[in-house]
């Protein structure tokens, strides 16, 4: 089993690290699916755009994501 470091880069570093194999990392668009996502076991997620552009009812990623919306939705994801 992997060290548990806090820094989320230092961790994701060591995932890489290991080369045990893929590191599979599911899209998530809000902070529940990145929830789900981790309850379901998976030691990594991404923040997928046009998810999360689709998720507030925008059309996808068709060049309006705004980089405001996108940063509030990370910050909602990270721990």
């Amino acid at each position: 089993m992997l060290s548990r470091p806090t820094a989320p880069r230092a961790r994701l570093r060591e995932l890489l690290a290991t080369g045990t194999g893929p590191l599979v990392a599911p899209g998530a668009y809000d902070a529940l699916t990145a929830r789900l996502v981790e309850q379901a076991g998976f030691d990594a997620v991404y923040m997928t755009g046009f998810g999360t552009m689709a998720s507030l009812r925008r059309s996808g990623w068709s060049g309006e994501a705004r980089s405001a919306t996108l940063r509030r939705s990370a910050y909602s994801l990270a721990p």
